[in-house]
């Protein structure tokens, strides 16, 4: 069955009547699903949204954006869900029907004035204030506390990475340790927190009014200045800060609490790289061919090396079940996986050349090799570096510092940048797209 016809089937069955004659229109937006516009000659009709093989979110629960959004109901305006189809039998895929919800999308790149700016970020504060204050969140779980709840949301990410890792990354355990470390003690009671409230995901009306807020998958329930902290670091002007605090806490009726800002700044970026571990290792074991996600993996596999700065002496230990994990490096894509997606129909241009590009990856070798060659008074660092051949070199500095994370402190922070240099000291194809 063509896909197209899967998904008019789709939102046929979740409409009640026959679309006749209807397009099927991918839509714009981020690749976690597979989204669709439904029309006909008389207008939209439904967006459908499709779970891809070995996507970010993968294994898929379609039920997700459904009982987040009847915990916003009444809150925020936001599409409803007509229907869920959780076995792919049904329609091919596992998917989701909603209504389609009115406005236009702004993007953060978007030149806008600066009092259009400041319009829509009061706005999106007063709507994430409605969202916590009128949200139902025992609709999305049963933790009482928002201690509670950020244990649970770090177990949920924990147990990604143990599924997706191709391999212990010293950085997202790094991560790990001081999260755990900085555990906030809250006993509030949990709200509806969006987890993914940002300018892309909201729509807006003629007026310059919130028609709609998208994209719930990541929605939880949780201490409301986790979606603070994640709109001042993913949601460029539109991050609630400055003058838009005031408009939130009047919204809420909560005050924001700047002294926790600090740690669910560090929460939402760990966090985000799980996303990333788990297109890559769809790509890397051929369980999907969507190239988009090669680009996503590389930036976040550069991204959690820097996480090696946050390593303290006095960390809280790895959990048991991590510590004892094979640490043994894998690459993120073969070369013969590069040569085969970057050959795969519909991949071309920029995307292309930076897969099939091997010069800068075995520069930015040498200079982590040299780096590491250079850092005294670790010997058995030295010994690992002992050997003639670069890629082996690497490896085995990777096994020796990889296991010392788990009991190390600061004196590490320098080797780990160093071998993290293999990945940061080159640019990723979003860095190169962004340059351009």
């Amino acid at each position: 069955m063509a896909v197209e016809v899967q998904i008019v089937r789709a939102a046929e069955t979740a409409l009640g009547r026959s679309l006749r004659a209807a397009r099927v229109e991918p839509m714009a937006g981020g690749h976690s699903w597979d989204t669709y516009l439904v029309s006909t000659a008389s207008g939209p009709e439904a967006v459908v949204r499709v779970a891809p093989r070995g996507g970010t979110l993968a294994p898929y629960d379609v039920e997700v954006e459904r009982r987040a959004l009847r915990a916003a109901r009444g809150a925020v305006p936001a599409p409803d869900v007509l229907l869920v189809a959780a076995h792919p039998s049904q329609f091919g895929a596992p998917l989701q029907v909603q209504t389609v919800a009115p406005g236009a999308r702004l993007r953060s790149s978007q030149e806008l004035p600066l009092h259009e700016r400041k319009r829509c970020r009061a706005a999106m504060a007063v709507a994430l204030g409605d969202l916590h204050r009128l949200g139902d969140p025992s609709r999305l779980s049963a933790v009482k506390t928002t201690g509670e709840a950020i244990r649970t949301i770090i177990d949920v990410e924990v147990a990604h990475y143990r599924r997706a890792a191709a391999a212990r990354h010293p950085g997202f355990e790094i991560g790990l340790r001081w999260l755990l470390s900085n555990l906030p003690g809250g006993n509030d009671e949990p709200v509806v927190c969006h987890g993914d409230y940002r300018i892309g995901n909201i729509l807006w009306d003629d007026g310059g009014e919130i028609s709609a807020v998208l994209d719930w998958e990541r929605a939880w329930a949780g201490d409301p200045m986790c979606d603070i902290a994640f709109t001042r670091q993913f949601s460029a002007w539109g991050g609630i800060d400055g003058e838009a605090v005031a408009l939130y806490q009047r919204a809420s009726g909560r005050e924001v609490d700047e002294s926790l800002m600090a740690f669910y700044l560090r929460l939402e970026r760990w966090r985000s790289y799980t996303a990333s571990m788990r297109g890559i290792s769809a790509l890397a074991s051929g369980n999907s061919d969507r190239v988009a996600l090669a680009a996503i993996g590389e930036a976040g596999n550069s991204g959690m090396w820097d996480l090696a700065s946050w390593l303290e002496d006095g960390l809280v230990p790895l959990p048991p079940g991590l510590a004892k994990r094979p640490s043994r490096y894998a690459p993120i894509l073969s070369a013969a996986r590069r040569i085969e997606i970057a050959r795969h129909p519909g991949t071309g241009g920029p995307l292309r050349s930076h897969l099939l590009d091997d010069k800068e990856a075995s520069r930015a070798l040498r200079r982590s090799v040299d780096r590491l060659r250079a850092i005294g008074g670790m010997p058995d660092l030295a010994r690992a570096l002992d050997v003639s051949d670069l890629e082996a070199a690497w490896e085995a500095a990777f096994e020796v510092l990889t296991v010392a994370v788990a009991d190390g402190g600061r004196n590490l922070q320098e080797a780990l940048q160093a071998l993290g240099l293999r990945f940061t000291g080159r640019p990723t194809f979003l860095q190169e797209m962004a340059w351009r």
